[in-house]
């Protein structure tokens, strides 16, 4: 008896489990890129997911489009630094994609590139990665003439550099400095 019951368990959890697999392996063949992106580097999930997206990554021969108004590059990096995502993943991440060809300075829809964005997060490691694989400090922010955001249109023109120097300023020293950030780019300049 104890061995029928430990075969019916056995093979109910082996059910389970596969179709659990199953499911996940549907939800990440069916998502789009930025979903896989982010389940890819997100600690939240539970393993099996996790590779699945990892293989559907690694599965791409080039660059990946994104309709969630940011590059396949600027969304993964976003995850870096916020709760339930591994950064080391998130960077080797973003490097396999800028070996697919994800261009390292392509501006999402507020018209900041990547770098852009990990100033504004003051994500010293996100500028370091950035700056060794090829960003360029010198891209200017283009925020589009459609957005009416005058937030946004103040840093319209701004480089990294410059954009780091005003972001600290409006601070007031009630944010943490971009100290380190600045110093960076100026090594990176000269």
């Amino acid at each position: 008896m104890f061995k029928k019951v430990a075969l019916v368990l056995a093979a109910a959890i082996g059910l389970a489990a596969v179709g659990y697999a199953s499911m996940a392996m549907t939800v990440v063949m069916r998502s789009d890129p930025g979903t896989v992106l982010t389940m890819n580097a997100s600690d939240r999930l539970p393993l099996t997911a996790r590779v699945m997206a990892e293989l559907r990554v690694q599965s791409w021969d080039g660059c990946p489009p994104s309709d969630r108004n940011v590059s396949a590059l600027g969304q993964t990096l976003r995850g870096y630094g916020l709760e339930g995502f591994d950064n080391e993943r998130v960077l080797e991440t973003a490097h396999h994609l800028i070996s697919l060809g994800c261009d390292v300075n392509e501006a999402g829809a507020t018209g900041q590139a990547p770098i852009h964005e990990a100033i504004l997060y003051n994500e010293t490691e996100v500028v370091r990665f950035l700056l060794a694989n090829g960003a360029n400090p010198a891209v200017k922010i283009t925020v589009p003439s459609t957005n009416s955001s005058e937030s946004l249109q103040h840093y319209d023109g701004m480089t990294a550099m410059q954009f780091a120097l005003e972001l600290d300023n409006r601070a007031g020293g009630k944010a943490a400095p971009r100290s380190e950030i600045v110093l960076l780019l100026q090594r990176h300049s000269s």
